[in-house]
């Protein structure tokens, strides 16, 4: 297959004018009669010319899809466990990375495929971005094969334990964000700064609503899963406009000035702030990472964060100790009071 120099990328480059119809030259121009394995090798190809050292020994399949919660409940039973997506996975609906023993599966959506010979230049773009973007998973999948204690039972400190599905959501989507940067467009780092501060001020709600219930039900465990579940979509969220930052060798100030502003005055700050200097550290050190103590500068960032939005976690002996301090925002109304003792 022979490809037209001018228009295909080359290092430090992005695809440019003129994408559309390489893709269409390769791929005809009929999205309802794409060759999906066809796609997925020329997109190899072309990011490949990209990303020279992209290693993709784990990936086994592709799964494209019409429906991707449809796709994961499919895949499920191929795999015999249940893929749920996460909150961020579900928003999106485009792609999902499904880590196996014998390998890792992509779940993605076909529009993201379509798009290549649909067009406009700046969704193709975009669309081989995604694909990056769900590649490098794959790649950092093969580094962490080579990370021998991640691969067993990791014990470590409670408060790292309890912060770790938190940390590698933003983790993962750092180091992805970060390596496939040569392939994002240059007006997508400012749309994932916005879409941040907008989860974050439905977030913010949402936690308040999470602990005037606990006030009524009094149940720990289930405020600190439901809080965690909130927190995680938005530390996955961070970790793609930390990673392109990086990736573009910027501050967030300088990446994104704007939404750094707003954030750092927010429940975020903690991770504004020290998150960017702690994930470039474990970036540097990826594959040789000593244990999971690699994560305690990020477990501490976390709780801070948690601190920040009304449940402040410590250390008692070997135990959690969390503490849901009362405040005027937090306390739920009579009328609250009265319908859950109806309930009740």
């Amino acid at each position: 297959m022979t490809v037209d120099e001018k228009a295909v990328p080359n290092d430090n480059e992005t695809p440019g004018e003129g994408i559309t119809e390489l893709m269409r030259s390769m791929l005809g121009s009929d999205p309802a009669a794409l060759d999906y394995n066809l796609a997925v090798q020329i997109v190899i190809a072309l990011i490949k010319r990209l990303d020279h050292t992209l290693d993709l020994s784990e990936l086994k399949s592709w799964k494209i899809v019409d429906d991707l919660e449809a796709g994961a409940n499919e895949l499920s039973a191929i795999v015999g466990r249940s893929i749920v997506l996460t909150k961020t996975e579900a928003s999106a609906a485009i792609a999902r990375v499904v880590h196996t023993d014998s390998g890792s599966i992509i779940l993605i959506a076909a529009s993201v495929f379509r798009k290549l010979v649909e067009g406009p230049d700046t969704e193709v773009h975009l669309s081989i971005n995604l694909l990056h973007h769900e590649l490098c998973h794959i790649h950092d999948a093969g580094v962490r094969k080579s990370i021998l204690w991640y691969q067993g039972r990791v014990e470590g400190d409670i408060i790292t334990m309890t912060m770790l599905p938190i940390l590698i959501r933003l983790w993962d989507e750092y180091s992805a964000n970060r390596r496939s940067t040569p392939t994002i467009p240059s007006w997508f780092e400012q749309a994932q700064a916005e879409l941040l501060i907008d989860e974050w001020s439905r977030v913010r709600h949402a936690v308040v609503l999470l602990i005037k219930e606990y006030r009524l039900h009094g149940d720990m465990d289930s405020l600190l899963s439901a809080v965690a579940s909130q927190l995680g979509h938005l530390f996955q969220l961070a970790g793609y406009i930390f990673g392109t930052a990086a990736g573009r060798n910027k501050t967030l100030e300088e990446s994104v000035p704007e939404a750094f502003c707003i954030l750092r005055e927010s429940w975020l700050a903690p991770l504004m702030l020290a998150g960017p200097e702690s994930l470039a550290m474990l970036y540097d050190s990826f594959g040789s990472w000593s244990d999971v103590s690699v994560f305690d500068d990020l477990a501490e960032v976390c709780r801070l964060v948690f601190e920040e939005a009304g449940l402040h976690i410590s250390r008692f002996e070997d135990r959690l100790y969390i503490d849901v301090p009362f405040t005027p925002e937090t306390m739920p109304a009579d009328e609250d009071v009265e319908t859950w003792d109806e309930q009740s």
